[in-house]
């Protein structure tokens, strides 16, 4: 299976069938997540993504079948479980898992203590939860698997600021911990850092 590799000058484009035969799960529901939404979708790709702020409406019309939004807190155990028996249930187990919960801007309707913890650490949590269940149900499967975690460089929150996570570290050293220990089941994670994105990106990643 062919998959693109995203670094902080630029994003790969992949090819228009270079997913077709994957199930990808995208828990970011912000801009970013919407770009990755419509890079999967023209690869071939059923996605499923996490209720993002953008409305159905706005997708492209030749893109709407292959895009499905569910709402689900990324960092709750019973409710990513759910959430992956869903889309099984509905589209197909998911085999790529682009992973990075933005709890500020879209947080989960099942967890609204969320807004009370610190946002890097509920960030690592529901990256953590996340990979945890997409592990678990690939090794009940017998097959291998594909985790990117999107390293947020930074944000732009609508303002002339840009604000630059320092969760970053964080990120990058539970994606080595989790490549290590999963390298065995045949999963492979990854960290990509894609750069800045913001409520624009609607527009120019389209």
């Amino acid at each position: 299976m062919m998959h693109v590799r995203a670094h902080r000058s630029g994003t790969t484009i992949p090819a228009a069938d270079a997913f077709s035969s994957d199930i990808v799960l995208i828990t970011m529901s912000n801009p970013m997540g919407y770009a990755a939404a419509l890079h999967f979708a023209r690869a071939g790709a059923i996605v499923a993504i996490n209720t993002p702020i953008w409305v159905s409406s706005e997708r492209p019309p030749e893109l709407s079948a292959r895009i499905h939004t569910f709402d689900f807190a990324p960092d709750c155990h019973m409710s990513v479980r759910r959430i992956f028996d869903r889309i099984a249930g509905r589209l197909g187990p998911v085999s790529v898992l682009i992973n990075n919960p933005v709890f500020d801007l879209n947080v989960g309707v099942d967890a609204p203590e969320l807004v009370q913890r610190p946002r890097n650490q509920a960030i690592l949590d529901g990256v953590t939860v996340c990979a945890t269940e997409f592990v678990r149900q690939r090794r009940t499967a017998g097959v291998g698997g594909t985790i990117f975690n999107v390293v947020e460089t930074s944000v732009y929150d609508g303002t002339d600021a840009v604000v630059t996570s320092d969760g970053r570290t964080g990120l990058l050293e539970l994606t080595q911990a989790l490549a290590d220990e999963w390298s065995d089941s045949g999963i492979c994670v990854e960290a990509i850092e894609p750069g800045v994105f913001g409520p624009a990106s609607q527009q120019y990643m389209r």
